[in-house]
C-alpha cells in the first residue's frame, strides 16, 4: 500500500475558462440613446437610405473624372434653365459630358479632385456610406468606427502630402489629379519649413506611423526576429561541417527560439529501446511553458484548480503520449505502488485580480420608466459581507483522502492510476476511470464504505461524470468554506442576454453559478427543515434586486411562515405586485393565496390579449418593440413595458394542506401558460413526498433544486435521481437545470438577515412610485368578504355556526345530534355555512376548516354581511 510519506506533490500553472457568460455592461447609456431612437428613429433610417445611395452616386463621379468635363464649371445657373426648356446650344454643350453622372458627376468630381486631395477624395464617400450602414443597422456608431475613420482620413492627405513632397524633392511631373490642392498646400508649407528632403522624410515617417499605429503592428517583436535571423544565419555561416549537421539533428524536435533539456528525473536505461526513449523526449520538449512543473517548495497553496495524481512507474511510450491529454489513461493494476505524484494545477484568474472588477458597479438592467419616473439607486455592493479569504489545499489532507481511497477501492479490486481531483469550497470532487469489466454500479455501492474509511460526513459518487467518461467522488473537505453572496455577486460573470438572471453560489470548481429565471422557466426547491431553502430564496430575491430596476421587476410573495420573508414588505412601492382585495404586502394567510394567484391567472389572460393584439409570442419582443416605438397607441389602450413578474412561494406543503386541490390547480395553470408573459414561479417545500410534488408539478417545473433530504426516495421526487440525501446540509445542493440529464452541486450562497435588512431598508429610503403595482380584480372576489342576503337562509343558521365555533367541530353529524334535524336539512346548513364563509369545503376524510375562532369574532362577521 501506499505511504503517506511517499506522496510527492507538484504543481503547475493553468488559466481558467470562463464557464460563465461574458461581464456585465452598463447600459444607464444605452437607455437614454433608446429614447432618443424612439423619437427620430424613422427620420435616421431614411437620412441614412439617402446618404448611402448619394454618397454611391459621388463614388461613380470620382471614378469616372475626365479633365476635358472641366468646361462644364463655366456654366450658369441661367445657361441651366435655358438646357430645360430645350436651348440647342447649351443641350449641346450638355451632352459633351463624359461623366457617367452628367454634369452633376463632372462639377462635384472636379470640386473634390481638384480642391482637396486628388484621386484619394473617393475616401469621403466611401467613409459616409459606411457610417450610414452603420447607423441603419444598429443605430449607433461604435469606437472602432470612429478610429477607422480617423486613421483613413489621415493617411490619405498623408499619402497626397508625401506624393506633393516627391513632386518637389525629385522635381516629378505627377499629375495634379493625383495630389489636389491640399496635398499641393501642405507638401509646399512643409518644404519652405523643413526643408525639399526634410518635407519628403516627415510624411514618409508619417505614412508608417498610422499604418503601425492603425494596424497595432509591434515593431519591437519585428526587429527582434530580424535581429535573431541575422545572428543564425552568421552564426551559421561560421560552424563546420559536421557541427551544422549535428545542430541540425538537435533542432529536429525544438524551435529555433526556444531549446530546452529532457527533464532530468527521466532514466533512459529503463527504457527498452532507443525508439521510446526519442519518443519520450519529443513529449516531453513539446510541453508549452504554462505547464512546467515546479518543486512543492516554491509555490504557495493555491485557491482552486484541478489534482491530478499519477503513480511513479516505468513509463512506455503508449503510456506517455495518452498522459499529455487531459483525461485519465485507463488503469491497470499498478506496476509500482510505493509512491503517489499528485500534480496540482493551479488555476489563474486574470480578471479576478484586476481593478476594474473590484470596483465594479451592478447597474440596472434598464432605467425606462412609463407614466411615473423615479430617481432609482440600485444598492451598492458595499451592503454586503465580502469575505476575501480563498479556500486553500490543505495538502496533508490531500495526501491522507489519495492514500485511503486507493487502499479502499484496492480492496474491492478496483485500481487506481490517474486521479484527477477538483477541490471546492466545501466538496472535493476525486475522478478516476475504472479498469476494464468494473461495473458501475458496483463502484456505486462502495458509498459506504468510502465514507467509512475516509471517516466522512457524507459521500456521493456519481457513475459516470458526464461528458468525460470517468467515475466522481465527492468527499467533503474537513474545513469548508463559507460561500458569501457578496463575493459571489462581486465575482459572477453575467451573461448580458440573461433577463432575470439569479445567483446561486459556486460549483466544485469554485466557479460562481448564475442561471437566467425567464429561460428555466419556473423553480422548485424542496428539502428538509432547515436545509437552506429559505436562504436559497433570500439569495434568489436579492439577485434580482441587484440587477433589475423596479420598473422591471414586481414580486408576489407568499409566506405561509409569516417570518421568513416580510423583511421584503418595505418594497411595496417599488418591487412589490399585490391585489387591490388583500391588505398584506406580504401574503400571509391560505385564503389570501388562492385569491393573489387568481388575480395572477386574471394578469396572465390580459396579458396574452394585449400579445394577441399585436400579434407577439412573448414579453421579450413585445417589451422591445414597445420601447423602438414600433407601435401605435389607440385611445383607448397605450403600450407600455411589461415588468417581469416572479412569484415566490416558500411553503407549498402548508398551502395545499389548507386549502386542498385548488391552489394546486392555480400553480399548474401557471406554471403552464405564464412563462410567455414574464410570469414565473418559485415554489419551496420542506415536505418531498408525492403528494405534494405531484406528476403535473414536476412536469411543469422542469428546473429543481434539492437541499438535504431524509431518503432516496425523497431525491426521487424532486430531481428523479438519488444523491440528494447524502448532501450535508448548509445550503450544499444539487440543482437540476431545464433540459438536463444530470444535477450540478452546488453550494448556495449565505446571505445573512442583517445584510437583507440593509438592503431593504436603502431600497425603502428612496422614494418610490406613488401605489404599488396593482394585479386586476377577480370578480367573484373573496368569500369571506361577499354580502349575502338572509332571507333562503335556514332559521337555524345562526345556532348552527355558534354551535360549530364553540365545540370547534364542523360536521353534519354534529349538527343532527345537537338541532334534532335530519340529514338533508343538516346538510343544506353546513352548505350555507360554507357559502358564507364560516367554514372551509369538504375535504374528504378530513374536517372542514373553521375559519372563526371565537363567537364575538361571529357576531362582529354576521354584522359586517348583513346576517
Amino acid at each position: 500500500m501506499a505511504k503517506e510519506k511517499d506522496i510527492e506533490i507538484r504543481y503547475k500553472k493553468v488559466k481558467t475558462e470562463d464557464q460563465n457568460a461574458s461581464k456585465n455592461e452598463h447600459n444607464s447609456k444605452e437607455e437614454l440613446r433608446n429614447q432618443i431612437l424612439q423619437e427620430y428613429q424613422k427620420w435616421l433610417r431614411i437620412s441614412s437610405i439617402l446618404l448611402a445611395i448619394l454618397c454611391i452616386f459621388v463614388i461613380i463621379s470620382v471614378l469616372s473624372f475626365s479633365p476635358s468635363d472641366e468646361f462644364i464649371l463655366e456654366l450658369g445657373i441661367k445657361d441651366y434653365f435655358n438646357a430645360i426648356f430645350g436651348k440647342d446650344d447649351v443641350v449641346g454643350k450638355i451632352k459633351q459630358v463624359s461623366n457617367l453622372m452628367g454634369p452633376f458627376g463632372a462639377i462635384v468630381s472636379s470640386f473634390l479632385i481638384n480642391k482637396t486631395i486628388g484621386y484619394f477624395s473617393v475616401i469621403f464617400p466611401i467613409l459616409l456610406i459606411l457610417w450610414s450602414v452603420k447607423i441603419l443597422v444598429t443605430q449607433k456608431v461604435t469606437g472602432k468606427l470612429v478610429n477607422w475613420t480617423i486613421a483613413s482620413l489621415l493617411f490619405f492627405f498623408s499619402l497626397s502630402a508625401f506624393l506633393g513632397a516627391i513632386n518637389i524633392l525629385f522635381e516629378l511631373s505627377i499629375p495634379f489629379q493625383w495630389i489636389g490642392s491640399v496635398g499641393a498646400f501642405l507638401s509646399t508649407i512643409s518644404s519652405n519649413f523643413l526643408g525639399r528632403f526634410g518635407a519628403f522624410a516627415f510624411y514618409f515617417f508619417a505614412l508608417i506611423l498610422i499604418v503601425v499605429l492603425s494596424f497595432d503592428i509591434r515593431v519591437e517583436k519585428l526587429l527582434i526576429k530580424l535581429i535573431e535571423k541575422v545572428k543564425s544565419y552568421f552564426a551559421r555561416e561560421n560552424l563546420p561541417p559536421n557541427a551544422e549537421l549535428k545542430e541540425k539533428d538537435k533542432l529536429q524536435f525544438k524551435t529555433d527560439e526556444q531549446i530546452e533539456e529532457p527533464p532530468e528525473n527521466l532514466n533512459i536505461e529503463n527504457i527498452e529501446d532507443r525508439e521510446t526513449a526519442q519518443i519520450l523526449i519529443r513529449s516531453f520538449e513539446s510541453q508549452p511553458e504554462e505547464e512546467e512543473i515546479e518543486s512543492v517548495d516554491q509555490i504557495e497553496p493555491i485557491t482552486d484548480g484541478q489534482i491530478e495524481i499519477t503513480p511513479a512507474k516505468k513509463f512506455t511510450a503508449e503510456e506517455k503520449i495518452i498522459s499529455q491529454s487531459e483525461e485519465p489513461v485507463p488503469n491497470e493494476p499498478p506496476v509500482n505502488k510505493d509512491k503517489l505524484v499528485v500534480y496540482v494545477e493551479e488555476t489563474i484568474d486574470e480578471e479576478k485580480n484586476s481593478e476594474e472588477g473590484k470596483n465594479q458597479q451592478f447597474t440596472p438592467i434598464s432605467t425606462l420608466t412609463l407614466d411615473e419616473k423615479i430617481n432609482y439607486t440600485p444598492p451598492p455592493i458595499d451592503l454586503l459581507i465580502d469575505d476575501e479569504s480563498k479556500f486553500q489545499i490543505n495538502e496533508e489532507e490531500l495526501k491522507q483522502n489519495a492514500r485511503l481511497l486507493q487502499e479502499k477501492l484496492e480492496t474491492f479490486k478496483i485500481y487506481i492510476e490517474n486521479l484527477t481531483v477538483t477541490p471546492g469550497p466545501v466538496v472535493t470532487q476525486y475522478e478516476f476511470v475504472p479498469a476494464p469489466g468494473i461495473k458501475l454500479s458496483r463502484i456505486q455501492s462502495l458509498a459506504d464504505d468510502i465514507a467509512l474509511g475516509l471517516k466522512a460526513k457524507g459521500i456521493r459518487i456519481i457513475a459516470p461524470v458526464p461528458g468525460k467518461g470517468t467515475v466522481g467522488i465527492e468527499i467533503p473537505n474537513k474545513r469548508p468554506l463559507v460561500v458569501r453572496f457578496g463575493n459571489c455577486l462581486k465575482n459572477a460573470k453575467i451573461n448580458p442576454n440573461f433577463q432575470l438572471p439569479i445567483i446561486l453560489g459556486k460549483t466544485i470548481s469554485g466557479e460562481v453559478f448564475v442561471e437566467d429565471l425567464a429561460r428555466m422557466p419556473h423553480l422548485l426547491i424542496a428539502g428538509a427543515t432547515g436545509s437552506g431553502k429559505s436562504v436559497g430564496i433570500n439569495t434568489i430575491i436579492a439577485s434580482l434586486i441587484f440587477r433589475m430596476h423596479p420598473q422591471n421587476l414586481k414580486f408576489v410573495i407568499i409566506d405561509p411562515k409569516k417570518v421568513e420573508l416580510t423583511h421584503y414588505q418595505q418594497l411595496l412601492y417599488h418591487f412589490l405586485a399585490v391585489s387591490p382585495e388583500i391588505e398584506d404586502a406580504i401574503v400571509t394567510e391560505p385564503t389570501d393565496a388562492v385569491l393573489v394567484l387568481k388575480a395572477l391567472i386574471a394578469e396572465m389572460q390580459s396579458r396574452y390579449d394585449i400579445l394577441a393584439s399585436v400579434q407577439q409570442k412573448n414579453i421579450y419582443e413585445y417589451n422591445k418593440k414597445v420601447r423602438e416605438g414600433l407601435y401605435r397607441n389607440d385611445p383607448e389602450f397605450i403600450h407600455r413595458p411589461m415588468p417581469y413578474i416572479v412569484t415566490i412561494i416558500d411553503e407549498l406543503a402548508d398551502l395545499m394542506l389548507t386549502t386542498g386541490k385548488e391552489i394546486e390547480a392555480l400553480i399548474i395553470r401557471l406554471a403552464q401558460l405564464a412563462r410567455a408573459v414574464g410570469i414565473h414561479l418559485v415554489v419551496a417545500t420542506q415536505r418531498p413526498s408525492v403528494d405534494i410534488i405531484t406528476g403535473l408539478i414536476k412536469a411543469n417545473f422542469p428546473a429543481r433544486i434539492a437541499y438535504l433530504v431524509a431518503s432516496r426516495v425523497d431525491s426521487r421526487t424532486i430531481i428523479d435521481t438519488i444523491g440528494a440525501e447524502q448532501l450535508l446540509g448548509n445550503g450544499d445542493m444539487l440543482f437540476l437545470p431545464s433540459g438536463w440529464p444530470n444535477p450540478i452541486r452546488i453550494q448556495n450562497a449565505f446571505l445573512t438577515t442583517e445584510e437583507i435588512e440593509r438592503i431593504c431598508d436603502y431600497i425603502s429610503n428612496q422614494k418610490g412610485y406613488s401605489k404599488p403595482y396593482y394585479l386586476p380584480k377577480v370578480e367573484d372576489g373573496k368569500s369571506g368578504k361577499e354580502t349575502f342576503d338572509r332571507e333562503g337562509f335556514d332559521p337555524l343558521f345562526e345556532e348552527a355556526a355558534r354551535m360549530i365555533i364553540r365545540y370547534q367541530q364542523a360536521s353534519v353529524s354534529m349538527l343532527q345530534r345537537r338541532l334534532k334535524i335530519g340529514y338533508n336539512r343538516a346538510g343544506r346548513i353546513m352548505d350555507e355555512l360554507e357559502m358564507a364563509g364560516i367554514v372551509g369545503p369538504f375535504d374528504g376524510s378530513k374536517g372542514r376548516t373553521i375559519k372563526i375562532a371565537t363567537e364575538d369574532e361571529l357576531d362582529k362577521f354576521l354584522n359586517e354581511k348583513g346576517l
